[in-house]
């Protein structure tokens, strides 16, 4: 498994970061397998013999949990003073990237809302931006008048590629678990969350960007997935529902009180306390 490594040299350290070939072919099978959110299609073949339709599933978290593995050891880095040099800090710039390569690929997989990859993917998703807003605040508080050329690069393709790719994904996740009390439960604090750490990751560039004098925000886009929306469909059916629901209670109520005029009604005869009728009174015979 590729892993950030760290290597002592006396009271020097240094950072190796090793390749993540391995987590971006296992994330582009997957959504070989599971085909695109927007055409259903997949992108490629796939490589690797144990990713098929069986698997897939259980692969999926795993990976997901092993991508937030690499930003754990990517945020000791970034928090360990002895990283704060140019090249160590290119390539952790470097290695984020690569998780960023193998994160689009999962976002764009039309990922099912029953699979047990959806919690992990939007927890890694959530992660990987908080830790890109660490990066961000490291390079704007350090003295260098311009920004790193892998910090750069980074920006751009999370801007250009991540993001679309994440707003595709979460509304996806949202069609799919809209009709189900339970999934609605269940994301409503995860996707404000995520949005919410989009959008301070955004902030920090914006930040960065008049320090350094390079527009970091040049390929990010204002996308409609944090705006309200109205879903149209679902808004028109639960109208329908209710409205054959009051037509139901109307049609009851105005059965109940239509008398039934087939039947002449049958006086009631008057009874006792006890329940029965009063007994006649016998006449009294007169004698002359």
């Amino acid at each position: 498994e590729a892993v950030v490594s760290t290597q002592s040299t006396g009271s020097a350290s240094r950072i190796t970061s090793t390749s993540l070939d391995a987590h971006e072919e296992l994330s582009k099978d997957i959504l070989a397998i599971y085909g695109s959110i927007e055409d259903g299609k997949g992108d490629g073949e796939v490589k690797h013999l144990v990713v098929n339709e069986n698997s897939v599933p259980k692969i999926t978290p795993v990976l997901a949990t092993s991508l937030e593995t690499q930003l754990g050891d990517v945020e000791w880095c970034l928090q360990n003073s002895s990283y704060n040099g140019d090249e160590a800090r290119e390539r952790v710039a470097n290695h984020l990237f690569s998780v960023a390569q193998a994160l689009s690929h999962l976002l764009t997989a039309a990922v099912p809302q029953n699979s047990a990859g959806i919690e992990p993917l939007l927890k890694c998703t959530k992660r990987f931006y908080v830790t890109l807003s660490t990066l961000i605040k490291g390079e704007t508080k350090s003295g260098r008048d311009g920004v790193l050329r892998a910090v750069e690069k980074l920006a751009k393709f999370v801007g250009s590629t991540v993001n679309m790719r994440l707003y595709t994904f979460l509304y996806h996740v949202e069609q799919q678990g809209v009709e189900k009390e339970s999934v609605i439960k269940k994301h409503a604090v995860t996707v404000p969350a995520i949005v919410y750490a989009v959008e301070q990751c955004e902030r920090c560039l914006i930040i960065l960007s008049k320090k350094c004098g390079t527009d970091l925000m040049e390929c990010f886009k204002r996308s409609t997935a944090r705006d309200f929306r109205i879903m149209v469909n679902v808004l028109q059916d639960k109208l329908d529902k209710e409205q054959e629901q009051e037509e139901e209670e109307e049609g009851e109520g105005d059965s109940r009180s239509t008398p039934d005029v087939s039947q002449p009604k049958k006086r009631k005869k008057k009874e006792t306390k006890g329940g029965k009728n009063p007994p006649k009174k016998a006449r009294k015979s007169v004698e002359f």
